[in-house]
């Protein structure tokens, strides 16, 4: 009897419309956004792909806690602060205007963050969550953390993003077959290709297939269940001969499966890389040898019992990442956490838009945007830069014996002595930095 192949995968996503991207605490801060490389690959997939960015920011900080102040001076505190980390993102988000894609932000106080971002995966249905990678050991399962739990439990699929100097996507792996299913090749295996043939036409990548496999662990498996693979009678002693025949039958029904598998995508079963070995080591050698900037690998939801007792790929796969890994997730998923309280969304301080065009109307004087402390010095230079263009422009246009004339004057000797303070403010801010590094 032939091995069973599953031709008719569950229904797969043909297009990316919507990425959701996690920000972490360090990336929210008043910097070039395009130093993280999360942030570049992010362009990157929604230039190749077309699809709509939502950046993430969970704000949270432990010392803010009742007891710590009173209810009312609690309340205003924790606006105070999603509030001004909203700001950082929508500031976040405005340098990356100029990309020609579509990005939006939400900030919200919550946690613990793993939950808080399961909470926003279920309310945002996003084809895809992409984060930073952080270095973790793994431990058979018996630590936790953010990364290995949202492997565990989040419905949407999963892009970790490693530190790489190239931001497009030149060539990727797909790893196919589960050591833990009868099956060699199953439909959550036509899915995972499916969707890594989704990216790398996207890119332009080459699509490698990977399929390890394990004759000398399973030689008993196969033995007792000898019939309904179709393979040896089991004997009552194996020999050396015996066991070899096994191992290279082993290998043959592997070498149809794939056969299979290449036939309904419709590609060389030479371009299917298979070897003997554990999937880990197996991916990562084939990852090194084509240069892959990604790995894309099925991912099942485990109870934390079965990540213990399982053989388990994703979590050891993603503790010695050699490059980027895009998590396959199943259809089964937990039910997202609830929120014990009404969520505190952020909301930005500024019209960062309204700002940066009419700058008087949103903080009335100079001296305000100077002390604004909030946005990048950067930020509002670039303010300042367009505040002065718009009072010369209004000054060419009106007469120059006109009152007009004598105001503007004054207003742009004004925004020019407080463009002036910003860089004032800027070298303080650089010494008490440096001389707290000091001691």
């Amino acid at each position: 009897m032939n091995q069973k192949i599953v031709k008719n995968p569950t229904d797969t996503i043909d297009t990316l419309r919507h990425v959701l991207v996690v920000i972490s605490p360090d990336l929210v801060k008043p910097c070039a956004p395009k130093e993280s490389a999360l942030v570049r690959r992010a362009i990157a997939l929604a230039k190749a792909t077309g699809c709509e960015l939502e950046f993430l920011h969970v704000s949270h900080d432990s010392s803010l806690m009742p007891g710590s102040f009173s209810d009312d001076d609690l309340a205003t505190e924790l606006v105070k602060r999603v509030d001004e980390d909203a700001t950082l993102m929508a500031e976040l988000v405005e340098q990356l205007s100029t990309e020609g894609i579509k990005i939006s932000h939400d900030t919200r106080w919550d946690s613990p963050r793993t939950e808080a971002i399961l909470r926003k995966i279920d309310e945002a249905q996003p084809d895809i969550v992409m984060k930073a990678s952080r270095a973790h050991n793994y431990v058979m399962g018996l630590i936790g953390n953010t990364d290995w739990d949202l492997i565990r439990l989040s419905p949407a699929h999963l892009w970790f993003v490693t530190e790489q100097r190239e931001d497009n996507i030149i060539s990727l792996v797909t790893a196919i077959g589960d050591t833990n299913n009868k099956e060699i090749i199953s439909s959550p295996d036509y899915e995972v290709f499916s969707m890594a043939n989704l990216i790398a036409e996207s890119f332009h990548a080459t699509n490698t297939p990977v399929h390890a496999y394990q004759a000398s662990t399973g030689l008993e498996n196969y033995a007792l269940n000898a019939t309904e693979y179709g393979g040896l009678t089991y004997p009552t002693e194996i020999g050396l001969s015996s066991t070899e025949e096994m191992r290279h039958e082993i290998a043959r029904k592997h070498g149809r499966a794939i056969e299979a598998f290449a036939e309904h995508f419709d590609i060389a079963a030479s371009r299917v890389r298979v070897a003997e070995g554990t999937p880990n080591d197996v991916l990562a050698t084939v990852a090194a040898d084509v240069n892959a900037n990604l790995a894309v690998v099925g991912a099942r939801n485990l109870s934390r019992w079965e990540r213990w007792s399982k053989s388990v790929t994703a979590e050891p796969l993603l503790a010695d990442a050699p490059c980027d890994i895009l998590f396959i997730k199943d259809a089964n998923s937990a039910p997202a956490p609830k929120v014990k309280e009404p969520l505190l969304k952020g909301e930005a301080v500024y019209d960062l838009q309204k700002a940066i065009l009419d700058p008087e109307r949103v903080f009335g004087s100079p001296k305000a945007l100077a002390e604004a402390k909030i946005l990048s010095a950067t930020l509002r230079h670039r303010i300042f830069e367009n505040w002065k263009s718009d009072i010369q422009t209004r000054m060419a246009d009106a007469d120059k014996r006109s009152p007009t004339q004598s105001t503007l004057f004054k207003l742009l000797r004004s925004v020019v002595t407080a463009q002036a303070l910003v860089v004032s403010l800027e070298s303080e801010d650089t010494i008490a930095a440096s001389t707290a590094f000091e001691h």
